[in-house]
């Protein structure tokens, strides 16, 4: 029966790519066409198409159409949707050979061969890391796609070792394809196709590099144990000692562990975005809806009136930039941010204004604020507080760029693993303690009321003399 359901299945994908004729999206022309027909839900076509060209088995096949994506969407956004398109279809490959064809081959491993069996077991433990080489090297080959589902390797390590593995694969691709194609001519199949050769070289390479690494690495765990351990009846005598210590410093969930430090990897980079996960953080910056609403309320609140002056610490994308400048007709925005990444992306979204000379954006820390003539009139920080290493310091670095009488307003919503309104009435608590210690007066906290979790504004007023 379930022989009958895999060999639906896969007619079912011959008949679709078929009848869709999958290739000719392969072509940035192709692509563009179904794209435009769709325009409303552009980026889900295009992710459906992704992962019903990893279900037709042609080779290459996903890793080109997210190239071609890259020329329509622009390099992160490519990125993004075809990395989740990827990982949906490989995992949904996965699941579908797991569960009708993984007992047929167990049953042929146990009583055929006992070295393939060997093998089959070796793979489940070492699952993550196994899939992860694989995929470093092979990418979205559909020999993996429709191979490992057979193998004992567990879906968590499945999951976590292939959105690992796959993402030097498609950044490559994505991030090189819009300019190799602006300069090739035409806008044929040939042009993603050369983006992916040479993806796979840079990709060879750089596995080349892990697996040289890994190698001294167990080469040289191997010669301390031999160090430690020279003969057998002292490490027979402290078997059980040592057996407890692998145990406690050995990581249980090595998929697990990947993503955590995947995680942890993508929240310092909120700080000081950089590299490619710093453009992936400014995506999410742009499009996640609470940092848009975050951003737009904080100027609502500041009361932005034409004349002023005004000063955001840590712009990150230029979102609030944007909207304050929309209000300051007369007067003028300046921003500041550490971020070289964020300051060539904000100064992108608000060229116009930059031009007219009603925004300004700086490369600077708020510990060391650049030298400047203007004195400000408002003052305003979104999700930049717990950043500080000294609150306070920066602070009355601040007060001092302000006019006497000005007003500074800071905002943050916790967006920790599991974080709750009453971690931003703490955090209020803080920034409001933080406000007082550098001398500013008049502060107040104001909460509001957002998803998934409430935000904390406070306010302070530069003194009128000092």
């Amino acid at each position: 029966m379930r022989s009958l359901v895999l060999g639906l299945v896969l007619a079912s994908a011959v008949w679709a790519a078929w009848q869709l004729d999958l290739a000719r999206y392969m072509s940035v022309a192709g692509m563009r066409a179904l794209v435009d027909a769709h325009a409303h839900y552009g980026p889900l076509v295009f992710m459906a198409i992704v992962v019903a060209g990893l279900f037709t088995r042609l080779p290459m096949m996903g890793t080109v159409l997210v190239a071609v994506g890259a020329v329509l969407f622009g390099r992160l956004p490519a990125f993004a949707y075809g990395w989740l398109a990827a990982l949906v279809g490989t995992t949904a490959i996965f699941l579908l050979v797991r569960s009708v064809a993984r007992d047929y081959v167990q049953r042929t491993l146990d009583a055929r061969s006992g070295w393939l069996r060997a093998i089959d077991e070796r793979v489940a433990r070492n699952g993550f890391r196994t899939v992860l080489v694989l995929r470093l090297v092979f990418g979205l080959a559909p020999m993996l796609n429709w191979g490992l589902g057979l193998t004992g390797v567990r879906l968590p390590h499945y999951v976590a070792a292939t959105a690992l593995g796959i993402a030097p694969n498609l950044a490559v691709a994505v991030f090189f394809a819009d300019a190799i194609v602006s300069r090739l001519p035409g806008s044929g199949i040939s042009s993603p196709l050369v983006v992916v050769g040479g993806t796979l070289v840079v990709v060879a390479i750089a596995t080349a590099g892990v697996a040289r690494r890994l190698r001294r690495k167990r080469a040289n765990e191997a010669a301390r144990a031999a160090i430690l351990q020279p003969d057998g009846s002292r490490r027979d005598g402290h078997r059980d000692q040592a057996g407890r210590e692998d145990a406690a410093e050995r990581p249980q969930r090595p998929g697990r562990q990947a993503m955590s430090s995947l995680r942890n990897a993508l929240v310092e980079q909120f700080g000081r975005p950089s590299g490619l996960l710093g453009r992936l953080v400014g995506f999410i910056m742009r499009v996640r809806p609470s940092n848009r609403e975050r951003n737009l309320r904080t100027v609502a609140l500041l009361d932005i009136r034409p004349d002023d002056e005004v000063l955001e610490v840590g712009f990150g994308p230029g979102l609030a930039i944007e909207r304050a400048a929309a209000l300051t007709s007369r007067g003028k925005v300046v921003g500041i941010d550490h971020s070289e990444l964020m300051l060539r992306e904000a100064r992108r979204r608000n060229a116009k204004a930059i031009e007219v000379g009603r925004v300004e954006l700086l490369l600077g820390s708020a510990d060391r604020l650049p030298d400047y003539a203007l004195r400000f009139d408002k003052v305003f920080a979104v999700n930049v507080y717990m950043f500080w290493d000294d609150p306070v310091s920066i602070l009355r670095g601040l007060r001092g760029a302000m006019k006497p009488g000005g007003t500074i307003l800071l905002t943050l919503q916790p967006r920790n693993r599991g974080a709750t309104n009453e971690d931003a009435r703490e955090a209020a608590d803080r920034m409001a303690s933080s406000l007082r210690g550098a001398g500013f007066e008049n502060v107040r906290i104001e909460i509001l009321t957002m998803s998934p979790v409430d935000a904390a504004c406070v306010f302070g007023q530069a003194a009128t003399a000092w």
